[in-house]
């Protein structure tokens, strides 16, 4: 038994053409953020990621004793819960971070929550949680037996 994909159906089309839409954005975006060499490579690890998987976490500390605090200013920031039904709240999200194009309303809608900073209005920044399960398939510690020294300033 095979798999058989109908090319010419409406359906097919639509979805390869909503790809390609994307893959352009991503492309385009990468440009503008990191440049013309930096986004080269980000390209090319992403065609090559299924072959290549390898993710790299840094983990950092800072001594914060005898740091000097500013006072707190009026901040225009409203931080909250994002409700069902706030559609163009959604659409800022995923215009900020396409890799949750699709995936984010599956999270909201098997429990996840979503807490949103609003400037004025528009999505400042975002934090998506997701009451699944995690899998980090590789969690590596490079270094000697204790923390990592200090970085000199």
């Amino acid at each position: 038994m095979g798999f058989y994909l109908n090319v010419g159906s409406q359906e097919c089309r639509a979805t390869l053409v909503s790809r390609f839409r994307r893959a352009v954005r991503k492309v385009w975006r990468n440009t503008c953020d990191y440049g013309p060499v930096q986004g080269a490579r980000k390209v090319a690890k992403a065609i090559a990621h299924p072959i290549y998987y390898r993710r790299t976490y840094r983990v950092y500390r800072a001594n914060l004793t005898g740091m000097k605090v500013p006072p707190r200013s009026a901040s225009t920031l409203d931080f909250r819960l994002l409700q069902e039904g706030e559609t163009d709240l959604l659409a800022q999200i995923k215009k900020l971070a396409e890799w949750l194009d699709e995936r984010i309303e599956p999270i909201l809608q098997s429990g996840g929550k979503c807490i949103v900073a609003l400037d004025q209005g528009k999505v400042a920044g975002f934090n998506l949680i997701s009451y699944q399960t995690l899998h980090l398939p590789v969690v590596q510690f490079c270094g000697g037996s204790g923390p990592a020294p200090l970085p000199r300033t």
